[in-house]
């Protein structure tokens, strides 16, 4: 048996706010779980969104009198909900409603010498002819709809940011969640390995494109300004690994940088799932991040036809501008719409999470990717997608069984809510449904509560199937009030109401990713009670007996740190400044590395021979 990727931990943002311990997949299904977690998923929200604090215990109002969990989500339960998930856009220069542009009008040269006349620049050469100059104007946003992160959290609060792009902000924020969540201190984890057996798979969809990166970058000399220093490092696009590696981690193994669009999630697990495979990874940070909801990015998504608009919106709701279900995958839906967020994950090969006793919440079966090839369109969907989802759907058979395939397994559609996506995607579901004998598969799609944050897309999914196999629950297409009669369906179960699984416990679900240009991938992921199952298949008992007792201990910790990273007691990890003085010995077979156990090993066999 091949070394089985276990995720051991997770975090990020969304518009549903934190991943970690499931609380944006409790907001998703808020009004289906039990009285203990909803309170508690007010409370991680309320702190988030700055209504509330904790200290020692006890929350306070922003007056500093004590408040109950009851008495959080009566006073603040109303507005928490009508500031996450979709909703009219928060972001500073959206809720102004008014974008700088410049305004292109020819001017003669009379008009110039009036405007030198007012003028106290005397330098004003006035030309000879009539010539076209630029003027700054205002212009409203077509688009105010989007998935801003839950309103009044600003990631930069909590830890020096220094001016960085929300990208890397939103990346430090998710990756120290994850690693909290782990249970293992990192500093622990990297003794138990050799350096060169971690490794780092990050990417992001359009980079840093706020006015701290490429943004601010690109607008300076147009603005009559000069780029910071900082402004070009931060624009590149692997700069979200850099940070991590220098600032988090301190991890000098390995580093990579995948991008497929909105796949992006799913190509650095896809690395990350064959070096594990392969033997040369023992653990890796997986994930993506992305704030995109810049004007720029905005009004190109828009003059593509892309967007759910305000206008649209009003017509497919008969003249309501309703933001909160402008997304509808597979009905009558008019755009996707954007959101910004990070999702990260932390995988261990089997044999570490024995060794630990890590807290198994998935395995990852496989993933698969594939282009489209020849076509007329960049953004138009091709072949690739109906054979990464196929493939992916043969290795759940195999390792599911035939029956267990068509009863205990769902779909999280990529399901962006626009028209294309809802044939096109369809199809491809319900045509590999009919191929492998399944009559009715179950089929989620979160972007009708989140939208679509481009890189992170498929790690949003894949936080909410992690939260079903905690609380029994498929969150419902929300917005979606009837299926559209284009879309394939005959052996598909669209799901409009949320679907209650804890009689009919789900061993594993497929996500699905599509990306513009043709980037197609799709995942695997297997329950963590099947993934025991195959723990036990591999291991013997004495062996699991003695990581059932380790377990047993993590758990206990994990609930300590559940408290702590939920109430804002525990910050992100960021280690600025912080130099890594390594003493190096050298010999023919071997690196050894001060302060850390584990040798490195050079005995490198040779691979052509």
């Amino acid at each position: 048996m091949k070394p089985i990727p276990f995720i051991v931990g997770f975090g990020g943002l969304s518009a549903a706010g934190r991943s970690a311990f499931h609380m944006a997949y409790n907001r998703l299904v808020i009004e289906e779980i039990d009285d203990s977690d909803r309170l508690q998923t007010f409370a991680s929200l309320a702190i988030m969104m700055n209504l509330v604090s904790y200290e020692k215990g006890k929350f306070y109002t922003k007056e500093k009198k004590s408040i109950s969990l009851a008495e959080i989500e009566q006073k603040y339960g109303s507005y928490i909900k009508e500031n996450t998930l979709l909703r009219k856009n928060t972001k500073k220069k959206f809720a102004q409603n008014s974008f700088f542009q410049n305004l292109k009008i020819k001017i003669t040269p009379a008009e110039f010498q009036q405007i030198k006349a007012f003028s106290k620049n005397q330098a004003l050469d006035i030309p000879a002819v009539e010539t076209e100059v630029f003027l700054p104007t205002k212009k409203p946003s077509k688009v105010m709809c989007a998935g801003c992160l839950p309103t009044g959290f600003q990631a930069a609060d909590y830890y020096p940011s220094l001016h960085h792009p929300e990208t890397i902000q939103l990346a430090i924020f998710g990756v120290s969640d994850a690693l909290h969540s782990v249970g293992i201190d990192w500093e622990e984890i990297q003794q138990l390995v050799p350096l060169d057996a971690i490794g780092v798979y990050c990417g992001s969809c359009s980079g840093a494109m706020d006015a701290a990166g490429n943004g601010g970058l690109l607008q300076a000399a147009f603005e009559g300004k000069r780029p910071s220093t900082k402004m070009m490092p931060f624009s590149m696009i692997n700069m979200i690994s850099d940070f991590i590696n220098a600032y988090v981690l301190g991890n000098i193994g390995f580093t990579s940088t995948a991008v497929g669009a909105c796949a992006t999630f799913l190509y650095n697990l896809h690395n990350a799932h064959h070096d594990i495979q392969s033997g040369r990874i023992k653990v890796a940070i997986v994930g993506a991040s992305e704030s995109p909801i810049t004007p720029e990015i905005v009004e190109g998504y828009r003059v593509m036809g892309a967007l759910a608009d305000d206008e649209k919106i009003k017509n497919m709701n008969g003249g309501k501008l309703d933001y909160s279900s402008a997304c509808r995958p597979f009905g009558e839906n008019c755009g996707f719409t954007l959101a910004e967020g990070s999702q990260f994950v932390v995988l261990f090969s089997d044999d570490l999470v024995i060794q630990t006793g890590a807290n198994p919440y998935a395995a990852v079966g496989g993933v698969y990717v594939c282009a489209d090839g020849h076509k007329s369109s960049i953004s138009k969907p091709g072949g690739g997608n109906y054979i990464t989802f196929a493939k992916a759907t043969s290795l759940a058979k195999s390792i599911l069984g035939e029956e267990k395939l068509k009863k205990n397994t769902y779909i999280q559609a990529h399901g962006t809510g626009t028209l294309q996506n809802r044939v096109t995607e369809s199809h491809i579901l319900n045509e590999t449904a009919k191929a492998f004998g399944i009559k009715d598969w179950k089929v989620a799609a979160v972007k009708t509560y989140l939208g679509h944050s481009t890189g992170p897309a498929a790690g949003d999914q894949l936080i909410s199937s992690l939260g079903v196999w905690q609380q029994g629950i498929i969150p419902a297409i929300k917005n979606t009030p009837k299926i559209a009669k284009d879309v394939f369906c005959s052996h598909l179960n669209m799901l409009l109401k949320h679907e209650n699984v804890k009689n009919n416990p789900q061993d594993a679900c497929l996500i699905n990713a599509k990306g513009f240009g043709g980037n197609n991938s799709t995942a695997l992921f297997l329950s963590p009670n099947f993934s025991l199952d195959l723990l036990e298949k591999k291991y013997k008992k004495e062996v699991l007996r003695n990581f059932l007792k380790k377990h047993s201990c993590l758990v206990k910790n994990l609930d300590i740190i559940k408290q702590e990273l939920l109430y804002g007691v525990r910050k992100p990890i960021y280690s600025f400044g912080k130099e890594q003085k390594l003493e190096v010995e050298i010999k023919d077979n071997q690196i050894t590395l001060s302060n850390f156990k584990k040798k490195i090993d050079l005995k490198i066999d040779n691979p052509y021979e």
